[in-house]
């Protein structure tokens, strides 16, 4: 595969302000030799190079960081949407915005094909309703569900809380996309999100395969007569080469991203910093505890108190015990409601375990889910002649995406700026007592 860009790419890649220096005529013969050591990259990631920005969009009235505002991001997106020549592509779990959905009805006046994906319980949502209204038909899924997940057990009644499709991607001509972690609710001016821009065949592919499933309604609710999931893991590829560095990309449910979260954390070298609109899942819960412990350097911030009565409801006590253990502020559990609808923003190692070491290599995560349980449902009592069973909101449900980014032996941008960005969010939440 050629490195050169065509026109047109060049062209609407010129037009997404917020990728900064990467309008260049070709991808930059970047050494990828000080990431050969953290990761095995194929002659076929490297030779698809890809163009790729972190982006941020901070709250109303923040103006902390090289993040854009939400009026800068609609913007960006609506540059996107007018650029697709041939087909445009869009999948959001919350669609609260007028202007993009006016943009993405031009883009059908001017004859792009237009497909749209959104998740049922969010179809009387201002920007769906407009695109129903213009004949446009987004494929809805992920609603209710009656689920036997026991067998020999009542079937087990999951809300159509309790199964989402939180994918808030947009991409034109299967090239250019921009992927958020919240996309655009009801308070998107009042949280914070973490995204990005980029210019890549590869990706744009990947995300569109994930889309084709979906849009042929096949969602994380489809189920064999057996009551297993439909879909389909069509990505066999997890690594892309940027222009700076290496990025990671794995798609739920298809592949088990609370596991692959979980799975770091243990593996986590010197530091585990999370920030969540919701913690729910208790593996992950012990995984920090065991890390706080040990004396690694955790930090929770979430969008509000922890409700859950079991390992992860019980997190703010267990931080506090360990902390006074330890004598010093850490493990850390802090509150901030701009969190809300978020997603999720992990930070793992990036700076030495003991002072005067080396630094351990970081990496930045952002998962578009909150971080659900594991097991899909609860057992809240036995009764002679069964369970009660109760749903709980499981990434098994849940339509979903996780990226990745490296920083590498001397931090990366785009790593940095999710760091940056983290300790934005510590230092603004409020410590539990």
């Amino acid at each position: 595969m050629s490195r050169r860009l065509t026109h047109r790419a060049l062209t609407a890649l010129t037009a997404l302000t917020a990728l900064g220096g990467l309008a260049c005529e070709t991808t930059p013969e970047t050494d990828p030799a000080p990431f050969d050591d953290l990761l095995e990259v194929n002659d076929e990631t490297r030779a698809a190079a890809t163009l790729f920005r972190t982006i941020l969009i901070e709250p109303a009235g923040s103006s902390a960081g090289p993040a854009w505002s939400y009026a800068a991001a609609v913007d960006e997106v609506r540059t996107l949407v007018a650029s697709a020549e041939v087909s445009l592509e869009v999948m959001l779990e919350d669609f609260e915005d007028a202007q993009i959905a006016q943009a993405i009805i031009d883009a059908v006046d001017r004859g792009v094909d237009v497909r749209v994906v959104g998740d049922i319980d969010r179809r009387a949502q201002t920007g769906f309703e407009m695109l129903e209204e213009a004949d446009l038909a987004p494929v809805y899924g992920d609603g209710e569900l009656l689920w036997n997940g026991v067998f020999g057990e009542d079937p087990i009644l999951r809300t159509g809380e309790d199964n989402r499709m939180t994918h808030n991607v947009i991409i034109a001509d299967r090239q250019r996309l921009i992927s958020l972690s919240a996309g655009f609710p009801e308070n998107v001016r009042e949280i914070g999100q973490a995204g990005f821009a980029a210019d890549s065949e590869v990706l744009a592919r990947d995300f569109g395969n994930i889309f084709d499933q979906l849009h042929g309604e096949v969602f994380a609710t489809t189920l064999t007569y057996f009551d297993q999931s439909v879909v389909s893991d069509s990505n066999n590829r997890t690594l892309y080469e940027t222009d700076e560095s290496i990025i990671e990309l794995y798609f739920g449910p298809q592949e088990p991203l609370v596991k692959e979260l979980i799975d770091r954390i243990y593996a986590a070298r010197s530091a585990v910093w999370i920030a969540t609109s919701s913690m729910l899942n208790s593996e992950i819960a012990r995984a920090l505890r065991y890390k706080g412990a040990a004396g690694f350097d955790v930090r929770l911030v979430v969008s509000g108190q922890q409700t859950a009565q079991d390992e992860a409801g019980a997190l703010p006590a267990v931080f506090a015990d360990l902390a006074e253990q330890r004598g010093d502020d850490l493990p850390a559990f802090r509150v901030l409601p701009a969190l809300a609808g978020s997603g999720t923003l992990i930070i793992l190692d990036g700076q030495p375990f003991f002072a005067g070491d080396d630094k351990q290599p970081g990496v930045a995560l952002v998962l578009s889910a909150a971080l659900l349980e594991s097991v899909p449902y609860a057992i809240t009592g036995v009764r002679p002649d069964g369970l009660d069973l109760e749903a709980r909101p499981s990434d098994r449900f849940t339509d979903a995406h996780l990226w990745a980014v490296h920083g590498g032996p001397d931090d990366t941008e785009d790593y940095r700026v999710l760091r940056e960005q983290f300790l934005r969010l510590f230092d603004a939440a409020v410590e539990v007592e």
